[in-house]
């Protein structure tokens, strides 16, 4: 991890957690994996200062251990992924009063202050009379804002682990890849049944992988199970789940073991007994920064389409969070000239689709009236297209020549009047009476539905692959993410130049990576970009210092003089986005070390208002001097955050995405 990541995540863990767990922390950072006894001679701190630290970072998984089963020494490291995570807590909260409800939010910003969690305690701090919060020591907070009965909290509860949102901590969660793998081969033994040696070697490593598989992902068929708890139903067997690991599954958690908590004899809904007090939970930020990226990838849709459409994507996105998060585990975004396996990519039908968006009313007023020639031409929608689709889909059409497909259009009472041919709302005479009849409501649904879809798959974006219907496989979209990654990245990189050269300095940039050879002299990018050669000379020069563009030098002899030197310049996305993402971690780094610098201005005004008896009355308390430094220090505090929060959305696309 480069220097200013590593600087970021110790800052972080000495604004939240204090001094003596950022030194521990730091420790593990630059030295890597030790032991207890020599964590005690690098820090030079006593056992027993260290070992509470190791309490408190182990608690919120911001480091890892592991015991190997011959020894008794245990090993620790740092978790440098969750400790950049810690900057992304509000946009966790966000996402989960959008997704589900304010209470929710407030789930998740306790357990992200807790690190992990049982079910039973967080009930009982939240129950209006189960328990006190003075029985429950892990808890250092009031619930006096908070007075919910269990129902509620059991329900919440249920519906954050069924979306992802939270999972059941496994012990493998808090040891190292490394560490898994180890144990992993520990734990699976050769199969003495396959006679040829290297039968059995491909057999044990595919064994081993297994179980690295279901550790990590064993908990999206649990996941499941709590969202037919959710609904009250019985909870299938696990071969319906998982057919080829339902064993693995069965013997790896079993019932006395708080992370399968669920049984498959219950046929009890959540209002009754759902969950086990004993099952422990935690924040799941595979999921949430899934669910970062596809609102990023609406945001830009809403953007670049549309509100309506972006609303179909996020319905799309949404039905496609579990195939996705797999699909990131095992695959990678190619180079330009690679092929794309699109047959790997998730992908859902259109008439999946259909019961996604019916609750949008306004899909039918954002289209346009499209025109024939177009339709056919660009979205491959003849009369016997739209025949196969209705047989698919199980509707009827009632298409001819003159309309192909789109007789939905008069249906809505919009007319072909608009002589400008616009995609949009407009001032329109309806001269049709709207047909309500479910089978025409079904067809218009559908024709506007696919009419969303193809604006998706044909911008130059392209957030959406059309699959065309066979005789085997219904018409399917697959989301593209190599090709919409590296747009993404190509974009951001885009803007960050220009933002910081100049939009000359954009153009210059734009014509390198249009050129398929990618490496040009300075004679052609004049004649290419129209700049003076003077000018030109100076921004290539800034680029070159500050890292975002490369240069090859190619002597015409052996004695490589400057005039018979030819200079070719070119770009690199790779080493630009290492340069961008150093550069953005340095940057919200000062953010925080500025914030604590205007802080510590006001730190004795910070302290007396956060005082239990001044709060709620400060009118009373604080003079007027003190009220104005601390509404300053509020807005600088808020002004801080926005501008980290707009550098961790382009960490997000470069590094995440």
């Amino acid at each position: 991890m480069s220097e200013h990541a590593t600087e970021l995540s110790i800052q972080l863990v000495n604004d939240i957690y204090g001094d003596l767990a950022a030194r521990v922390f730091r420790t593990l950072l630059f030295h890597g994996r030790l032991a207890l006894a020599t964590i005690v001679q690098r820090t030079e701190l006593s056992p027993r200062q260290i070992q509470h630290s190791l309490v408190v970072l182990i608690q919120q998984h911001l480091i890892l251990w592991y015991t190997p089963p011959d020894s008794s020494q245990t090993w620790y490291e740092a978790n440098l992924g969750n400790s950049y995570a810690l900057i992304r807590s509000g946009k966790y909260i966000k996402l989960a009063n959008d997704r589900h409800s304010d209470f929710a939010g407030e789930v998740i910003s306790k357990i992200l202050s807790l690190g992990h969690v049982r079910v039973g305690d967080l009930i009982k701090a939240y129950s209006s009379g189960d328990a006190q919060l003075s029985d429950i020591a892990v808890f250092p907070y009031a619930k006096d804002s908070w007075d919910v009965e269990s129902p509620t909290i059991i329900s919440t509860l249920v519906d954050l682990l069924s979306s992802g949102f939270l999972k059941a901590v496994h012990e493998s969660h808090l040891r190292s890849d490394a560490d898994n793998r180890a144990e992993a081969e520990q734990v699976v033994h050769y199969d003495d049944a396959v006679k040829s040696k290297r039968e059995a070697e491909a057999a044990w490593k595919q064994k081993v992988e297994d179980k690295l598989f279901q550790w990590k992902y064993g908990r999206n068929a649990q996941r499941r199970s709590f969202a037919h708890y959710e609904s009250g139903s019985k909870r299938p067997h696990e071969e319906n789940i998982e057919p080829y690991r339902s064993k693995k599954l069965k013997s790896n958690h079993p019932s006395s073991s708080p992370i399968a908590s669920v049984s498959s004899d219950d046929v009890r809904s959540y209002k009754s007994v759902p969950l086990d007090d004993s099952l422990v939970i935690s924040i799941d930020h595979e999921r949430f920064c899934l669910s970062m990226r596809n609102q990023h990838l609406v945001d830009l849709a809403e953007q670049c389409i549309g509100k309506a459409t972006a609303k179909v994507y996020e319905r799309l996105l949404l039905a496609l969070e579990d195939s996705l998060i797999k699909y990131d585990d095992v695959s990678h975004i190619p180079d330009e000239g690679e092929l794309v396996d699109f047959g790997a990519l998730p992908r859902i039908s259109t008439k999946s689709l259909v019961s996604l968006v019916q609750d949008l009313p306004e899909l039918g007023e954002s289209i346009g009236y499209i025109k024939p020639e177009a339709s056919r031409t660009d979205h491959s929608l003849s009369v016997d297209n739209e025949a196969n689709l209705e047989e698919d889909e199980g509707t009827t059409y009632s298409s001819d020549d003159s309309n192909t497909g789109f007789d939905h259009i008069s249906d809505l009472g919009i007319t072909n009047n608009d002589d400008n041919q616009l995609n949009g709302l407009g001032d329109r005479t309806p001269d049709t009476t709207p047909d309500t009849t479910p089978k025409a409501e079904s067809k218009s649904l559908i024709g506007i539905l696919r009419q969303h879809l193809f604006l998706l798959a044909k911008h130059p974006h392209r957030f959406l692959h059309h699959v065309e219907r066979t005789a085997a496989t219904p018409e399917l979209w697959a989301i593209p993410f190599p090709s919409l990654c590296r747009g993404l990245v190509h974009k951001s990189l885009l803007q960050v130049i220009t933002a910081r050269f100049g939009p000359l300095a954009g153009r210059l940039t734009r014509i390198l990576c249009d050129n398929k050879n990618n490496k040009l002299d300075e004679k052609t990018l004049v004649m290419l970009s129209l700049i003076p050669q003077k000018t030109m000379r100076a921004i290539l020069h800034s680029m070159y210092r500050a890292g975002h563009l490369e240069l090859q030098e190619l002597p015409r002899d052996n004695q490589r003089k400057p005039t018979t030197t030819m200079f070719f310049w070119y770009f690199d996305p790779e080493r630009c986005k290492s340069r961008v993402l150093e550069d953005t971690y340095q940057a919200m780094v000062r953010c925080l070390q500025r914030a604590n610098i205007e802080r510590k201005g006001v730190k004795a005004t910070i302290e007396k208002a956060s005082r239990t008896d001044v709060v709620g009355r400060e009118d009373e308390f604080l003079s007027k001097e003190e009220k104005e430094a601390l509404n300053d220090w509020k807005i600088k505090e808020k002004r801080f955050w926005c501008q980290v929060s707009r550098l961790d959305e382009l960490i997000a696309v470069l590094r995440d995405f």
